[in-house]
């Protein structure tokens, strides 16, 4: 599998992190991460303190588009079929199926582009069958029969075009790219920026963009996969599917693009408050420094507090018996009967 290399942090500077107790550097951002055997943080802490609350991420292995706080909310929608392997970096993807009319969204929320600076979308997708009429990626939907976002694979051309709208009529408009779909991995960044009224779409690290004007929104639902009406499907796989109202920086987008590779759910560790590094519990591990969460040992097996690798689970041996070499021996003052 080919994935077309994409650099979205174009400057970064190189100043020491100062980090508290319980943190250590990151290995690319600088910025301060949980160390192995701690987990904690949203991937956005270092960014923004209030964006880790509202944004929407899809969920591969429980296919769903959730937020911190529901995360553990069953999905929404016509549900696409995770595969754990074939994805970028060969890891874990979503499969949406336009036979089986697959799609997710939210379901009803605010989308306060506007009050926050903007907005963020991010999708990393491969498209596998040849277009037959507009797919829609990405729907802001406000009724029944209203939209205020839609990102879409063009029928015409093959190619990506984003446009918002207010009250129905179009307040930006950036046309299908220029820049051809890749038939592997294709990256899509949607930007909108109050401040300047800029409106950006990217493929693959090529950008194009356009005046606009939004404003605040209250959704019936954000949708994957489908337009309002539920027939402009798409056929393809979706390692990843990322917004928030809120204009990100470079460094954020790195972030959440390394997190899709790496098919990370985005939505499991805490917000601030509780910005804090906790140990893993009794019973898990985490090797890495990062903000993913502690993975559990193997059924039947156990770790301590903190621990960094699976080489710490052991059996878990019955009341009157001691682990030892990986087996269980009677603990002093017992014999086998």
């Amino acid at each position: 599998m080919r994935l077309r290399p994409v650099t979205l942090l174009l400057l970064v500077t190189q100043t020491t992190a100062q980090c508290t107790i319980g943190y250590t550097g990151a290995n690319v951002s600088l910025w301060c991460t949980c160390p192995s055997g701690y987990t904690g943080r949203n991937l956005l802490a270092p960014y923004s303190t209030t964006a880790c609350r509202r944004f929407f991420a899809v969920i591969t292995r429980k296919p769903s588009f959730a937020n911190v706080l529901n995360r553990n909310n069953a999905g929404m929608g016509s549900m696409p079929t995770y595969y754990p392997t074939g994805g970028p970096n060969n890891k874990g993807y979503l499969f949406f199926d336009r036979s089986k009319s697959n799609w997710l969204t939210t379901g009803a929320t605010t989308f306060n582009a506007a009050t926050n600076g903007g907005m963020t979308t991010i999708v990393l997708l491969k498209f596998i069958a040849p277009v037959l009429a507009f797919e829609t990626i990405l729907t802001l939907q406000r009724t029944d029969s209203s939209i205020d976002f839609t990102l879409k694979r063009d029928s015409n051309t093959d190619k990506i075009l984003v446009t918002l709208y207010t009250l129905g009529v179009v307040a930006g408009y950036i046309p299908a790219s220029a820049v051809n779909l890749d038939p592997q991995w294709n990256l899509v960044v949607v930007q909108w920026q109050v401040s300047t009224g800029q409106l950006t779409l990217g493929l693959n690290g090529a950008f194009n963009s356009a005046g606009a004007g939004w404003s605040d929104k209250t959704l019936t639902g954000i949708h994957v996969g489908r337009d309002w009406s539920g027939t402009k499907l798409i056929n393809a796989n979706v390692a990843g599917a990322f917004i928030v109202d809120e204009y990100l920086s470079t460094a954020a987008l790195d972030e959440i693009y390394k997190s899709m590779l790496n098919d990370q759910d985005m939505t499991s560790a805490t917000c601030p408050p509780g910005d804090e590094c906790k140990p893993c519990a009794v019973g898990t591990y985490k090797p890495t420094s990062g903000y993913n969460t502690c993975t559990p040992c193997p059924t039947g097996f156990s770790s301590a507090v903190a621990s960094t690798s699976i080489d710490t689970c052991v059996f878990i041996c019955p009341q009157g018996w001691t682990t030892k070499n990986a087996s269980c021996v009677c603990d002093v003052g017992y014999g086998l009967v």
